[in-house]
């Protein structure tokens, strides 16, 4: 079956349409107002939702590298922006032949150190009123941002 001959999709039973679809409901009311309503609170047709805003799309990147931490304490992951374009992305974790990260301290001071002017996070955690110090000694613009919509599950790797 080819993509680029619209006409051969015409003749298959929509089930096998499926692969094409970007969403895809189940419909499991039995009158039209209730399957409104449940679409409705999707908010599928939330601009953000359909075209991110910068800091929406640099966070859901950085929710996807947490996934690669190995820091027992807690996943964190990061991404470093330029002009809007991604330099690096990271995670927390235990360097090679150091101690663990429970162990350790927060990365805020290699944050200052490498001269980063700004760092937006998604969720707070118990450094934060340290951590929030030691920026706000330095200079680096710290916010919270709330991404719209869609929570990556950063329970397993």
């Amino acid at each position: 079956m080819s993509l680029n001959n619209p006409l051969q999709l015409v003749h298959l039973p929509a089930y096998r349409l499926l692969f094409l679809a970007d969403l895809s409901l189940l419909n499991p009311y039995t009158d039209l107002l209730s399957l409104r309503k449940s679409v409705e609170a999707l908010d599928i047709t939330n601009p953000d939702l359909l075209r991110p805003s910068w800091d929406s799309y640099f966070m859901y990147l950085a929710n996807l590298a947490a996934r690669r931490s190995n820091c027992m304490k807690r996943r964190v992951g990061c991404v470093l922006v330029r002009d809007k374009r991604v330099i690096a992305t990271g995670y927390n974790g235990t360097p090679k032949n150091l101690t663990n990260c429970n162990n350790g301290g927060c990365c805020a001071i290699k944050i200052v150190q490498v001269g980063i002017s700004q760092v937006v996070y998604s969720e707070s955690y118990g450094m934060d009123d340290l951590t929030a110090e030691v920026f706000r000694n330095a200079g680096v613009e710290l916010r919270q941002h709330a991404t719209p919509g869609i929570k990556l599950d950063q329970s397993s790797p």
